[in-house]
């Protein structure tokens, strides 16, 4: 052949895939992280949502596997779309928000008949779609046992907490309006099998996983590191790193004692092949902008007065001020 079919399809995978964040005043769920209780950072790195923002051009290509199973997974949502219509419960899906500075997209609303009071009332929830693949992934949303004989225990599968940060802030922007809360939704590419998690919070913003309170953080935490990201876009200072790009030998062998991360990526980076990272440098866009950049900054002052505000006096688009489209 003269041409490569594949080589076209990814052309128009790359080109759909490219979309403009550089909005400085508008951010993104996707960016969306948090310090939990203990000082751990989770979610996005803000320095990546800042060169994001600012314009910044990628140094590192995304590969194109990432970039076709973002595709794929568009194409489970529509099929759960589908399915909730013919179950008679889609009731919307792809409906735009905005709050507290941040825009979003709903993947589906969903109105379900509770059998449980009497008399029946139709409850409302957001659906979040997301597909996954692979032995560690489907571990942690799945659950497995651990141990062996008398000892052996079952761990309860668990969101990824990036797709939990998001689904918080769904949850809260809907619940003034009679939403239940957030189901995130998923497929497992490889294994076909299917999971689900109900996130809800409550009035002082305490988040709850199936009705489990999720402790190490609240929905004020997710809010106020958004000003955080604003506030440094504002003042254009470079935010610290939240994670690391490079890890030395001795930080590795002490990773891999405390099994915090694979054999396969030990070994991977003891023989050389390949240079430990956390996860989110290993993907990021600007991994190589950053190792060339001070990773201090001037600290930033904000004011946490407002930070909070109740979702009834936030912008929100229309669906969610009447509860019909």
């Amino acid at each position: 052949m003269s041409f490569s079919l594949k080589d076209k399809i990814f052309n128009e995978l790359r080109r759909r895939r490219t979309r403009s964040l550089v909005d400085k005043n508008t951010l993104w769920p996707s960016q969306a992280s948090v310090i939990s209780t203990n000082g751990e950072v989770i979610g996005k790195c803000l320095r990546a949502s800042f060169y994001e923002k600012t314009g910044e051009t990628p140094t590192n290509i995304v590969d194109d596997a990432i970039v076709a199973m973002g595709y794929m997974g568009t194409k489970i949502e529509d099929g759960i779309i589908e399915l909730c219509k013919n179950q008679g419960i889609w009731e919307a899906n792809n409906i735009k928000w905005q709050a507290h500075g941040i825009s979003g997209e709903v993947d589906i609303i969903i109105r379900v008949l509770n059998t449980d009071i009497y008399p029946h009332v139709e409850d409302m929830y957001i659906v979040e779609c997301k597909s996954c693949s692979g032995y560690y992934v489907n571990k942690e949303l799945f659950g497995y046992y651990e141990g062996s004989g008398s000892n052996r225990t079952y761990v309860k599968g668990k969101p990824k907490d990036k797709h939990l940060l998001q689904s918080v802030l769904y949850a809260h922007v809907a619940k003034d309006k009679g939403f239940k809360g957030t189901i995130i939704f998923y497929v497992s590419r490889d294994e076909s099998k299917m999971t689900e998690f109900l996130v809800s919070v409550d009035d002082d913003g305490r988040i709850f996983i199936n009705g489990e309170l999720d402790q190490r953080f609240k929905v004020q935490d997710i809010i106020s590191r958004y000003q955080v990201l604003q506030s440094t876009i504002d003042l254009n200072e470079l935010p610290n790193r939240d994670y690391k790009p490079l890890y030395s030998d001795q930080e590795v062998e002490e990773l891999y004692g405390l099994k915090k991360i694979s054999k396969t990526a030990y070994e991977n980076h003891k023989n050389k092949k390949t240079s430990y990272c956390d996860s989110e440098c290993n993907y990021c866009e600007f991994k190589l902008k950053c190792l060339s950049e001070d990773s201090t900054m001037q600290s930033v002052q904000i004011d946490n007065s407002s930070l909070f505000t109740n979702a009834a006096t936030a912008q929100i688009p229309d669906y969610f001020r009447f509860g019909s489209l």
